[in-house]
Order: C-alpha cells, then sequence, then structure tokens
C-alpha cells in the first residue's frame, strides 16, 4: 500500500465500532493516503501526528469551500442544510481577516478565564443529573446524562428560556442525530425541518434580544450585529448554529465514550471514584485515547504543497485524522493503552493552528466537571452490555455511541462525594 494507492472508503460504517486497527495500519503504511469517499468522489487523507499538525498550521491551508475544486463544490458539501441562502460564511469555514474577526467576536466568553468561573454552575448541573439516577435499575447514560448536561449549558449560555429548552434540545437532536428506522431520506426531511425550526428560533431570539437585552450570547452578538460591519445578520444566524452544534454534539460524544471505556476496566472506575479530582487530568488522556472529533473539516490547498512526498495541489480536499494521529507512537509512548496517569499526552483532539476549538476550554469544564459527579457518586455505575454490543453513530466526523445501557448502582448523596 502506498500514498498513491485508491484506498475503499475511510469512513465506511464497518470502522464505526472500533476504527483503530485499520487507521494502525494506514498510519504504519504511510502519513498521506489518496482515499475514495462513499459518495464516489476521494480525499487526501493525513494520519500521522507531525504531517496532521504541520498541516494544521499551514497557512497555504483553507477552511474556506471556494477554495476547493469544481468536482468538490458541485456535491453542495459547503452547506450542511442544502439550502444556500440558510448558512452564511461562519467561523468554521472562513480564514483569515474574517476568521479572525468572527473568532474575535465570541472568543471572550469561550476564553480559560471565564469557562472556570462556570465550573460551579456546571458541577451543579451534573449533580443534578446524577441526582436522577437514584433508584434506577438500569438507563441509558446518552440520553440521562451525557446528552442533557452539553444541551443545558449551551441553552444557558446562550440565553435560551427555560421553558423553551425541550422544544429546543429536540431540534438539536433531530439535526445531528441519524434515525436508523426512518430510514435516510425521512432522517434527511427531519433534519431539514429542525435546522429550518432552529433558524426560525434564532429570528425570534435575537429580535427579543434587541427588544429586551439579556445576560446570555444571543444578547451579545445582537448587539455586534447592529453594526454591520462586524457581524451581518445571516452571519449572527449562522454563528449561532455553529457554535450550538459543536458545543453540543461533541461533548456529548465525548462524555459517553469516556464513561464507556472507564467502565471497561473496574480499576479505573475505582481510581476515579477514590480521587475525582484526577478527572481533569483524566480528561487529556481520554480525548487522546478516542476523542469525539475524528477528523478535521475538510481543508484546500490554495497554492501546491508538498508533504511527506505527496504534492497537493490547489483545490485538492484533504482531511486530517485526528483519531490517527493521536495514536500516533512516534508522538505517544504505548498509543493504544488508556493511561490515566499520563503527564504528556500529545493530541490534536481539539485540532490545531488559527482553527483551534473555539469551545475547547468549555469542552474541558463540562466532561471533567461530568465525569467528577459521577465518579464521585456512583461508586457501583457498571455497564449494562458487553462494550462490543454498543452500537455507534456513523458519521466521517464525529464519535459517539448511540446509547450506554448502565446500572447506577448505589447513588450517593452530594454530601458523600469526595
Amino acid at each position: 500500500m502506498t500514498a498513491v494507492d485508491l484506498l475503499p472508503d475511510p469512513f465506511a460504517a464497518e470502522h464505526d465500532a472500533d476504527p483503530y486497527a485499520y487507521l494502525a495500519g494506514l498510519r504504519e503504511a504511510a502519513p498521506v493516503h489518496r482515499a475514495r469517499t462513499a459518495d464516489g468522489r476521494w480525499v487526501w487523507f493525513v494520519t500521522r501526528y507531525a504531517e496532521a499538525r504541520a498541516l494544521l498550521a499551514d497557512p497555504r491551508m483553507s477552511r474556506d469551500p471556494r477554495n476547493a475544486g469544481a468536482d468538490w463544490l458541485a456535491a453542495n458539501r459547503a452547506n450542511p442544510t442544502t439550502d444556500p441562502g440558510v448558512m452564511a460564511p461562519h467561523v468554521g469555514i472562513t480564514d483569515g481577516a474574517d476568521h479572525a474577526r468572527l473568532r474575535r467576536l465570541v472568543s471572550g466568553v469561550f476564553a480559560p478565564g471565564p469557562v472556570r468561573a462556570m465550573r460551579a454552575h456546571v458541577d451543579r448541573l451534573a449533580h443534578g443529573l446524577v441526582d436522577a439516577l437514584a433508584g434506577r435499575d438500569e438507563t441509558d447514560l446518552v440520553t440521562a446524562f451525557a446528552e442533557p448536561l452539553p444541551a443545558m449549558v449551551i441553552c444557558e449560555l446562550l440565553g435560551v428560556p427555560e421553558g423553551d429548552r425541550g422544544q429546543f434540545r429536540g431540534w438539536i437532536r433531530a439535526v445531528v442525530a441519524d434515525d436508523t428506522q426512518a430510514g435516510p431520506e425521512e432522517s434527511a426531511r427531519r433534519r431539514q425541518a429542525a435546522v429550518g425550526n432552529l433558524f426560525a428560533y434564532f429570528d425570534r431570539l435575537i429580535a427579543e434580544a434587541r427588544r429586551a437585552p439579556g445576560e446570555g450570547l444571543v444578547s451579545t452578538l445582537a448587539a455586534e450585529a447592529a453594526d454591520g460591519d462586524r457581524l451581518s445578520e445571516p452571519e449572527l444566524r449562522s454563528m449561532l448554529f455553529v457554535l450550538l452544534i459543536g458545543g453540543y454534539e461533541t461533548t456529548l460524544g465525548f462524555l459517553a465514550t469516556s464513561v464507556l471505556h472507564l467502565l471497561a476496566d473496574p480499576g479505573r472506575w475505582r481510581a476515579l471514584h477514590a480521587e475525582p479530582g484526577r478527572c481533569a487530568d483524566a480528561v487529556e488522556e481520554l480525548l487522546r485515547y478516542d476523542g469525539s472529533v475524528k477528523t478535521s473539516f475538510w481543508i484546500f490547498p490554495t497554492e501546491p504543497v508538498r508533504i511527506a512526498g505527496v504534492e497537493l495541489l490547489p483545490g485538492d480536499p484533504v482531511m486530517v485524522s485526528f483519531a490517527a494521529a493521536n495514536r500516533d507512537p512516534a508522538a505517544n509512548a504505548e498509543p493504544d493503552r488508556l493511561l490515566l496517569g499520563r503527564s504528556d499526552a500529545r493530541h490534536l483532539a481539539f485540532g490545531h493552528g488559527p482553527h483551534y476549538c473555539l469551545g475547547a476550554p468549555l469542552a474541558r469544564v463540562e466532561a471533567s466537571a461530568g465525569l467528577a459527579a459521577l465518579a464521585a457518586r456512583c461508586p457501583g455505575l457498571t455497564l449494562a452490555v458487553p462494550p462490543r454490543e454498543v452500537r455507534w453513530q456513523h458519521s466521517p466526523i464525529v464519535r459517539a455511541p448511540l446509547a450506554l445501557p448502565v446500572h447506577p448502582g448505589r447513588v450517593l448523596g452530594r454530601s458523600g462525594a469526595r
């Protein structure tokens, strides 16, 4: 196998449950491969840590789909809603001055200092969800804990009124989840409807924020949008959508996946129960070992880029495999072992370079708070099914269990938490 071989789809459903053995084979063979995707198109697929990190920081690599080749653009990949009138260029698919401007408008909210100040509140939300586990014999930890925690946090951050949150969360779930029983066409229809509902709701929320400004991010950004030179109306709606989906889906997946790995070895769970304060450090190793973002967004060279002996031409579609790079033995010793005591985990779970994840500080707080609350108060938490029976979301980007059946065991009172 060489980099010029045209590989079958690296995102095929057969790799959903455990992509790592397949990715290890690719990484060992070469750092860059040409692969065929399910829709018949192709992509340069990068699997080693050093090459991945270099490309993500290279100013010649663009997130802007207008820099893609004509065949890629013909597939309308840049628009997740398939409606060109809905999504404006946003922080995830812009470069240079536009990206810096959009990022600057929200960077203060997600800076480490303000996010640390949220920790006590996130702790209270997490413990409230743990309270609700008491007395249950078996439950799905995705719906009972991993989904509602980031949903509540992002709703409060945006300023979504309490009475609207149930419906709002339903729309989010419809956007990010495939309904396997409904089938792909019906799932797409429901997703489209949910996107439309979310955007219509954002319009109402923005109008209300202008009428009576509040504390949430919607009010803050609505004020910025009043100055068209800083944030246009379409950019505002798109910004809210991207922050919402990015802050929800990936944290949900990471929380559920992390609990799965911790419970697969009871010794790990006992160790965190004894010292839940170790959860913040454990999060870094869990991000490296099995983070919820498997690959980067599409990136495109704006001029020829040579890497690992392969020439990437302007407009070529490129994706970086975070999952492969994070287990590169050149970056981390014993990469296929989950070592909670690892002090120097090197990973790209939040990307690298100008597009490093804005929400990384918040994701870390949510993950460490959630795991600490569970570990401290649910010492007897166990999996209700063998790990191999857990079903996984099919997505080229996000790694998340569809469900995680558990037995909560005895739930300690908050005063019993360590």
